[in-house]
């Protein structure tokens, strides 16, 4: 092998190695920065007594009423037809699977309308209560 090659090669598999480890570490003090950020954003926003979008709950009370109303009537229904596969057509598993999916139906209905109901205004931070100056003033009362 060439020894010109030989270092041409060197250079560039070292070059590379030094600006992808370069490229971790600016990523890794991006990610610390950001970090500090959403702290920081967070710590305001309690100080604020208000929550952020991202601080609620990813599976809410609308989107289990929402799974229950598809979901479960699916699945009634689905069971029904196994059923009659297996043993024939009987009218009994589609009348269950009828009631069980209006029944689902219903509750994930009121389910979501319950819960899309707003809430009250977030309230002020708490603050201290209103005491008076010399209520602890502890030093004063020795004489």
């Amino acid at each position: 092998m060439d020894p010109m090659a030989f270092i041409v090669a060197s250079t560039a598999i070292v070059g590379g190695l030094g600006i992808s480890g370069l490229a971790i570490v600016l990523g890794i003090r991006h990610d610390w920065r950001k970090r500090e950020l959403e702290h920081l954003e967070r710590m305001r926003a309690f100080e604020l007594g208000r929550t952020l979008p991202q601080d609620q709950p990813w599976l809410s009370p609308a989107k289990i009423g929402a799974a229950l109303a598809v979901v479960v009537p699916i699945g009634s229904f689905f069971s029904a037809y196994a059923a009659n596969e297996a043993a024939g057509y009987h009218e009994d598993p589609w009348l269950a699977a009828c009631s069980v999916g209006v029944v689902a139906v219903i509750c994930g209905s009121v389910l979501i309308a319950l819960s899309s109901k707003k809430d009250p205004a977030p309230t002020a931070a708490i603050s201290k209560p209103a005491v008076e100056e010399d209520a602890y003033d502890v030093v004063s009362s020795r004489g």
